[in-house]
């Protein structure tokens, strides 16, 4: 007998080949895929950790000094900027759930990305927004909380150890975090006997 094959012998080897290949790279598109998701929908790195401390301006004069309210009030930092989009959306959601724990065991504070007063008060005023905002200056504070975009919502518990975070608005956000803020007032703190 010959050593070599028929040609039709041949084909099946080969598209066992192709398909193979055609598998391993779909396997691999998925693979990506699921880091992706993971990633944009996983735990933030920081939840379950002490909230890391620091001072930062506040608009109309003073410092915010974050370590003021650890252990003692639940504290939401929303990270954002005035030319981001869904910042803008969600903005008077965190201005109407500043008003409403104002004074209630939990504190509000939005936490301006490195753009001057004078522009921060002029969108504030145009939007007739009202709430406390702290200036980053030089992204430290959004390095600090391994901001990955804006807005990214930080919840701190009154244990001073960061809960969950949020990146983006969607429909609905005003009264999931006011679900969340009212989780984390009535959760005792370990160590309390109230």
């Amino acid at each position: 007998m010959t050593a070599d094959a028929p040609e039709c012998d041949r084909r099946p080897a080969s598209a066992l080949k192709t398909f193979r290949w055609r598998m391993l790279l779909f396997g691999a598109g998925l693979l990506i895929i699921a880091v992706i998701i993971a990633r944009q929908w996983g735990v933030h790195p920081l939840v379950g950790q002490p909230a890391p401390t620091f001072t930062a301006p506040l608009m109309g004069g003073g410092i915010l000094d974050l370590s003021q309210h650890l252990g003692k009030e639940v504290v939401l930092l929303d990270f954002w900027a005035t030319w981001c989009p869904p910042c803008r959306r969600g903005l008077p959601a965190i201005a109407a759930i500043a008003e409403t724990y104002h004074g209630k065991g939990a504190v509000v504070y939005a936490i301006n990305l490195m753009e001057p007063e004078s522009v921060v008060g002029a969108y504030l005023k145009e939007a007739d927004l009202r709430l406390p905002v702290a200036f980053d200056a030089d992204g430290g504070i959004a390095r600090l909380y391994e901001v990955s975009g804006i807005p990214q919502t930080v919840f701190i518990g009154k244990d001073g150890i960061i809960r969950d975070v949020h990146v983006g608005v969607s429909l609905g956000f005003e009264s999931a975090v006011k679900r969340q803020i009212a989780a984390l007032l009535a959760a005792p703190v370990a160590g309390n006997q109230e």
